[in-house]
Formats: C-alpha cells, sequence, structure tokens
C-alpha cells in the first residue's frame, strides 16, 4: 500500500475494530474462566464495553489487568495476545484438593458420608439460586457445625441432610426423623428450611428461617436473618423468569422485593461486619433492579465503583453494571442506555456513541457527544471529556486539531487513558503523513517501561506502519522491537516477499519463525508455479524434522504450528485412486521442470495438492492481531488450473485428459461450489467437460464412475 492510500485508511482506522465485531452482552458468557473477552489495550470504541469499563476502574484502583499473553511470545503465538481474563472469586473454585480435605473431614464423622458427594456434579453444573449449593457452603455448615455444642454422632446426622440438599436438584430427597436434642434441632430446622429454599418453595422456606431468626446457635441466627431476605427476592422473581433464564422486569412481585430490601437492611443494622454483608450490598443493586428504577440503580453502582476491590470482585462488579444497566438491552438497541449522572458510565457510554453505522457516522449525534463532554467537564473528569474529543476529531480527519489538543509527551504515565492518548496522536500524526515522526513516537513508546501488552499493541502499531509503508524487512531486522511472534507470522504469511521469507527461514532465531517463513515460501512457489525454484526450497526442511502428535488419551489436542506443518510437501504419491500411479512430489516436479505440458505430471501435482491441500492459513494466529489487512493475493495453489492446461492440451494422453475431466468435473461436487480455487467456471462449461468425457472417453474408469456433473 502506498503512503497516500495508509494515510486514507487511517484517517477511518477506528471506524472499525480490525479483528472482532463489537457487542455488548454476555456472549459465550465472558465471565466463564474458559471464555475470554477480546479487548485492545487501549480505550476504542468498538471494544466491549465491559473491557472498556475493566480498563477505566483498575486504572483508578491501580491494578494490573488480566490480559492473555503468550508465556513466550518470541516463540509461542498459540494464545491471543489482546484479551481479557477472567479471574474468579474465591467462592467459584472448587479444586480437587478442596473435594479431598471435604471428603477427610467428613470420614472423621461416619466413612459412610463421602459416598454422599457421588451425585454432585460440581459448581460449573449449578445456576440460579442454587448457585450457592456447592461444596463450599457444605464446608463452611461444616465449620459452623463444629463450633457448635451439638454431639458428634447428631453432627453426623446432620451432615447427612446437608450433603443430600447438595448441588442442583428439584427434589431432594427426604431426611429419615431421628430424635435430637435441643441444640441440634435448631441445625436441623434450619437445614428443613434450606431444602424447601432450593426447591422453589418459598412460603414454606421463609416460615422456616423466620421461625429461627432468635435461634441460640449464632451462626444459624445470623443465616436465616439473610436467607430470609435471599427467600424474598427468589419469590419475588419466581413469575418473571421463563424455563431460559430470562427475566421480565415487569412480573417481577415489588410487595416481595419491598419485603426483601426491609430484611436485608434489618440484616445490615444486626450485623453491620457480618459474614453475608457484602453478599447483601449485591442483593440491594439486585432488588433495585428488579423494581425496574434504573436512577437508583445508577446511583448504587456509583457507590460500588468508589469501594476498594479485588481484581476477581472489580470484574464480577463491571459484568454486573455491564449486564444490568450499561447494555441491559443491547440486543434489541445497543444505545438504549442514555443516563448522563454517573461520569464513568457516561464516558464509557459516549465511547460506545462513537461507534459508527454503515454511513461511517457516529451513533451518537454531535449534539449528544458535546453534552457528554460538556457534563464530564462540569464534575471534574476533564481527561475523559478531552479524550472524547479527540477521538471524535480523528473520526472526522482533523488530524491537526488532534494534534492540538492532545499533549506531546505524557511523562511516565502509564495509566490506560494516557496511553490511549499517546495512539492517539500516533494516528493523527499517520493520518496527516508525517509518516516519521509517528515512527519515532512509537519508538519512544516502545522503549518505554509499559506493561507488557500495551508494549505488544505498539509493536503491532510500528508493524502495521512498516508494511503499509514499505518497510517491511525492517521488522526483521537484527534488534527489531517487533518480537511477539503472533505479530511477526502474520507478515510473514501476508507480505513477505520470497527473498524476506526465504532469509527468515534460514536466519531467524526462533525455529516456529523459521517453520512459518519455509512454509509460507513453499506455498509461494507453489502458487507461482515456480516449480525450480521450490526444487531448491524444499531442501531447507531441516533433516531431522518431526512433526508434534496429540496425546493418545486426547487426540482431539490442538497443537503449536498445525497451520505450517511443513509434511504438507513431502509426499510419496499415495492416496491416489486405483489405476492412476504418481511418483514422489520431488519427482512428479521435476518432472514439470522438464516438461511443463507434460499432462500426467500434471495431473499427480493435482493429485498431491488434492491431498496435501497446502495453503496459507490467514486466520490462524491473527485473532485479535491490530491492523495488517490481508492482501487479495491467492493463498492456495489453484488445481483446476492443472486439470484445464490438460483439457486444452491436444497432445495429453486419453488417459490423462479423461482424468483431468473427471477431477475438473468433481471441483464442483456436491455443493456446485468450485472447491479447487477461486474461478467461476459457467454451468455450461462444466456440462461440455461432462459430455466430453462421457461421449470421446465413454469406455475409462473415470467415464463410467461419474453419473453426474455440478
Amino acid at each position: 500500500m502506498t503512503t497516500t492510500r495508509y494515510a486514507l485508511a487511517l484517517a477511518t482506522v477506528l471506524v472499525s475494530s480490525y479483528s472482532f465485531a463489537s457487542i455488548d452482552g454476555d456472549g459465550c458468557s465472558f465471565w466463564h474462566a474458559d471464555c475470554p473477552l477480546p479487548a485492545y489495550p487501549l480505550f476504542l470504541s468498538d471494544n466491549d464495553t465491559k473491557s472498556n469499563l475493566l480498563m477505566l476502574l483498575a486504572d483508578k484502583q491501580r491494578l494490573a489487568l488480566p490480559f492473555m499473553l503468550p508465556a513466550d511470545p518470541v516463540n509461542q503465538r498459540d494464545r491471543e495476545i489482546f484479551s481479557l481474563q477472567r479471574l474468579p472469586l474465591p467462592d467459584e473454585v472448587e479444586s480437587p484438593e478442596l473435594r479431598e480435605q471435604l471428603v477427610t473431614r467428613l470420614t472423621t464423622y461416619d466413612p459412610s458420608l463421602p459416598a454422599l458427594l457421588a451425585h454432585y456434579a460440581g459448581r460449573d453444573s449449578l445456576y440460579g439460586r442454587a448457585i450457592s449449593n456447592s461444596l463450599q457452603s457444605v464446608g463452611r455448615f461444616l465449620d459452623a457445625l463444629e463450633q457448635s455444642d451439638v454431639a458428634a454422632a447428631e453432627r453426623a446426622q446432620l451432615l447427612t441432610t446437608r450433603l443430600q440438599i447438595l448441588g442442583q436438584q428439584e427434589d431432594s430427597p427426604q431426611p429419615v426423623e431421628v430424635t435430637m436434642s435441643e441444640p441440634a434441632k435448631e441445625w436441623q430446622a434450619y437445614l428443613d428450611a434450606v431444602r424447601q429454599f432450593y426447591d422453589g418453595h418459598f412460603s414454606e422456606a421463609l416460615a422456616g428461617f423466620m421461625a429461627l431468626q432468635k435461634a441460640k446457635a449464632p451462626w444459624v441466627a445470623e443465616t436465616v436473618n439473610y436467607m430470609v431476605m435471599r427467600t424474598y427476592l427468589n419469590a419475588a422473581m419466581k413469575e418473571a423468569q421463563d424455563e431460559y433464564g430470562g427475566v421480565d422486569l415487569t412480573k417481577s412481585d415489588h410487595a416481595a422485593l419491598k419485603q426483601a430490601m426491609m430484611q436485608g437492611q434489618a440484616y445490615l443494622a444486626a450485623y453491620p461486619q457480618g459474614r453475608y454483608a457484602s453478599s447483601t450490598k449485591g442483593m440491594f443493586r439486585r432488588i433495585i433492579w428488579m423494581s425496574g428504577d434504573q436512577a437508583r440503580l445508577r446511583d448504587s453502582y456509583s457507590e460500588a465503583i468508589a469501594a476498594d476491590h479485588s481484581l476477581p470482585e472489580l470484574e464480577a462488579l463491571v459484568n454486573e453494571i455491564d449486564l444490568a444497566l450499561l447494555s441491559a438491552d443491547a440486543y434489541r438497541n445497543e444505545l438504549a442506555y442514555q443516563d448522563n449522572t454517573q461520569p464513568e458510565l457516561l464516558f464509557i457510554n459516549a465511547l460506545r456513541g462513537l461507534r459508527t453505522n454503515g454511513n461511517q457516522q457516529p451513533y451518537w449525534s454531535d449534539e449528544q457527544l458535546d453534552a457528554a463532554i460538556k457534563q464530564l467537564q462540569a464534575v471534574g473528569n476533564k481527561e475523559e471529556a478531552t479524550y472524547l474529543q479527540a477521538y471524535l476529531l480523528l473520526q472526522k480527519q482533523q488530524f491537526d486539531a488532534v494534534l492540538a489538543l492532545l499533549p506531546a509527551t505524557e511523562g511516565q504515565h502509564t495509566s490506560t487513558l494516557a496511553f490511549s492518548r499517546q495512539l492517539l496522536r500516533i494516528w493523527a500524526l499517520q493520518g496527516s503523513k508525517a509518516f516519521e515522526q509517528a515512527e519515532q513516537a512509537l519508538m519512544t513508546l516502545i522503549a518505554a517501561p509499559l506493561p507488557q501488552v500495551q508494549q505488544a499493541f505498539v509493536e503491532n502499531m510500528l508493524a502495521d506502519q512498516w508494511v503499509a509503508t514499505g518497510k517491511t524487512a525492517a521488522i526483521f531486522d537484527k534488534g527489531s522491537p517487533v518480537t511477539q511472534l503472533r505479530i511477526r507470522s502474520v507478515v510473514l504469511k501476508q507480505s513477505a516477499d520470497p527473498a524476506l521469507l526465504r532469509h527468515q527461514a534460514q536466519q531467524a532465531t526462533s525455529s516456529a519463525e523459521r517453520q512459518i517463513a519455509l512454509h509460507t515460501l513453499l506455498v509461494r512457489d507453489l502458487i507461482a508455479e515456480d516449480y525450480p525454484t521450490f526444487l531448491k526450497d524444499v531442501t531447507l526442511i531441516p533433516a531431522d524434522y518431526k512433526e508434534l502428535t496429540p496425546p493418545k488419551d486426547a487426540p482431539w489436542q490442538p497443537l503449536p504450528n498445525e497451520d505450517v506443518r511443513l509434511s504438507a510437501f513431502q509426499w510419496r504419491g499415495d492416496s491416489t485412486p486405483q489405476g492412476y500411479y504418481c511418483q514422489d512430489l520431488t519427482t512428479t516436479l521435476g518432472t514439470l521442470v522438464q516438461r511443463p505440458e507434460d499432462g500426467h505430471a500434471l495431473n499427480c501435482l493435482g493429485e498431491y495438492l488434492r491431498n496435501k491441500e497446502p495453503n496459507i492459513n490467514l486466520w490462524q494466529g491473527k485473532e485479535r492481531v491490530w491492523g495488517l489487512p490481508e492482501p487479495k493475493s491467492a493463498t492456495a495453489p489453484s488445481r483446476l488450473k492443472l486439470y484445464q492446461a490438460v483439457i486444452a492440451n491436444p497432445q495429453a494422453e486419453p488417459e490423462d485428459k479423461s482424468y483431468a475431466l473427471y477431477r475438473a468435473i468433481n471441483c464442483y461436487a456436491p455443493s456446485g461450489y468450485n472447491g479447487c480455487d477461486q474461478q467461476e467456471i459457467p454451468k455450461n462449461t462444466r456440462q461440455a467437460w461432462f459430455n466430453t468425457l462421457k461421449q470421446r472417453y465413454g469406455n475409462s474408469v473415470w467415464a463410467k464412475s461419474l453419473k453426474y456433473f455440478w
């Protein structure tokens, strides 16, 4: 791309994200530990609102963000570099050790007790109100029981009942009635109410819990006071929830919600530092949400935002805010939230408003954005206001205005906002064609003590500029600041010329990079039909090259560098149909070097391509990589062109021509779409191939085996 074209492209660099679509909602549920959230490490309109809000709030508390990064970024590319990882809350972790410890403790009371854990499918199987019916809750029950004056034999009976309730069940087994002492009866009555609660019998559960609010056992008394609030809340939601977990707030029981709020307030008054105080405050927000009072919910979140949190707690809070407020109606209307009162939420929402529609215009009008900027300035959030101004100016291609608005240097600040401002300046420099200044600014940033993920993003931007301005080779110079293999591999696959690929295939310090370069080079040789050069380049495959294999007990497990297997170029002529013999790839290509129109060799090369499918996979390893737009050049050699050459050659042997017709027709089987290259062959041409095969070569095995054309 010329520098002029690059400048024009950068003028709309923030119009849409290069690697992932923006959406606000829970998606595959980001907040599952195995479901990361795509997020560039700066404030972008196309980042998910959750990631932008998490970065903003984490900065205020000086918490390091959990971006996923390769353990060895110079040699590994199997892990995404721009995604946020979910850190579980303590109650969400059920390690094997936890279960083992619980088994040991239960065994001391009765060796038969651990068998009652068999039905429990793990915390991941829990949902709804049963989310708290986990191994941790059993452990806490046992802790409390051991601090009580209940006799050991009765503890075993109570533990039997508690374990029968454990997990996600519709109707848990009923306990066997036994005679108990007065202290044990309180605990048994508590468990009876718990059973009713988890079984969804809220009236019975309420009666049971409320009868124990003055229990002699302190743990029971405190816990039932908390459970009364939970029971009222669940009762209020009963008619509002559908079978799929969706909630219709208009169907909430507001009387029950009011009772839940009053009970929660009573709990905090009685136990201001109680074991359920934090949970109760979270329940207050849920009660307010269920009541549909958005203003109170916003104020409640303002209070929560101002408090200190651990990183897992902050992630959970951000997820809650996004689902309940910012993006509560995002699937129907992602711009539904319009409140301008809370500054942090206003900033994140305004960023979302800067997303562009099909006409490349922000969803929010200039008047809406100006109002947001003025409101942020009025409440003292001037840096956020300035950032929104600069972002909008950049979208409008007013590059000089961006440069005048933002500071040229940021000192040693490593906040996400300071980092984001610097990148806006660099994009403005690029947009105004000041490429040398932009490159110097990027080099200065790379030399700064940035967090690893910010460092990776600057490397990504520098690689993007060098490729677009004709300096691709600089990325691979000795001492290059672009060290991330994930970024370098994308450049090799998309933008490197044969000379650079050949150099990296031999000189790259990383064995993985040498393999990527060599694989790409060999495919490029085949695409160019430069068979003499391929035969030289293929000798660069190391003599001791071996491919990893997945474990026998997990054959589905992905392996590193699967997309660049060098075995793709090691073919012995196997897997051809009976009756059509081919020699190995080297011999086949050697024949074509000597006789380029040899029909049998062309067909055998087609057999190699059909069996090994050598191609440059531009997707694998590119997820989340910024910029570096894909070229429009071919990524795989054409198989159909080989057959067409044989079909068009009047000197081709009948055996070879009939086979070429057979294979060319099958390129469109069975879908009617070309699976051999990107050509669009008219249907009448494909029919002519079929007719020729049937009429001229009707006695061939290929004509007899083919009944249709596609």
